[in-house]
């Protein structure tokens, strides 16, 4: 199971927080799965956003961060990813549209009316240590879906409870999909060349679903603490990437590669 922070503003967070689901996309964006997915779209970010999220599994914990406000929480993905460009309000004039339109639905765990200030993450030295992932990630700019370690996760709910003191209700209306498509990467057969380096990572994150995928590729899932598309690791925005031992990328069957963490 992943952590993973979702970024929001003042906007957006209500939608998301009283409707139970978070999305991401630009004011442009398309309309039409098949134009996130295509590879005459490489220099655009759709592609980028979706493989990222291709890192949210069910019951993965989640944080929801509204901007110049901080820390939300604490919730759990509800539904795989879909996707449905249909406008969702909260009831209260603010809405999502077709900006948002790559989605899951969230379960609320625990809820907390006061946000964590971000402040609070680097104000004591052990807590500087344990989020190095968000801090590196603030380095590199706007990231829609962030995911960190399972010891930044603990410490986030640690300091919901210190500025809490303890969680409180809540009324939700959770949001159901009207056309919820169901999303995955083109598809390869074996020799053929893989357009995009970021369809190798979302194959890659796709298997790690799959126990039997974890195991073909990394070894034994009980191994495995966490995983995440391009983890940030150095102010100088370094990512630590999957190298491929082979010079090509060849079709899907990414279990005949060996893959290290390396920087």
């Amino acid at each position: 199971m992943n952590v993973h922070v979702l970024i929001t503003d003042s906007n957006t967070y209500p939608v998301c927080r009283d409707r139970l689901f978070w999305g991401i996309g630009t004011p442009d964006c398309p309309d039409a799965f098949e134009d996130w997915v295509s590879s005459t779209n490489s220099r655009k970010p759709y592609l980028k956003m979706l493989v990222d999220m291709l890192g949210l599994n069910i019951d993965d914990l989640v944080f929801i961060y509204e901007r110049q406000a901080g820390f939300h929480g604490v919730y759990k993905v509800a539904s795989p990813l879909f996707f449905d460009a249909t406008s969702v309000s909260n009831g209260e004039g603010l809405q999502v549209g077709q900006q948002w339109p790559l989605r899951i639905r969230l379960e609320c765990l625990y809820y907390f009316a006061k946000p964590v200030p971000e402040d609070l993450l680097f104000s004591t030295p052990h807590y500087e240590n344990v989020f190095w992932v968000w801090a590196y990630r603030k380095s590199q700019g706007p990231r829609g879906c962030n995911t960190i370690t399972p010891e930044a996760g603990e410490a986030l709910l640690e300091l919901l409870v210190k500025v809490n003191g303890r969680d409180s209700t809540h009324k939700f209306d959770p949001y159901v999909p009207s056309e919820a498509k169901p999303v995955s990467l083109p598809s390869y057969i074996n020799g053929e060349r893989v357009a995009l380096e970021d369809y190798l990572r979302g194959h890659i994150l796709e298997r790690l679903r799959d126990k039997k995928g974890i195991e073909a590729v990394f070894g034994p899932g009980e191994d495995i603490e966490w995983f995440a598309n391009n983890i940030p690791y150095h102010i100088t925005q370094k990512n630590i990437v999957l190298q491929r031992y082979k010079d090509r990328l060849v079709g899907h069957n990414l279990c005949n590669y060996k893959y290290l963490h390396v920087g």
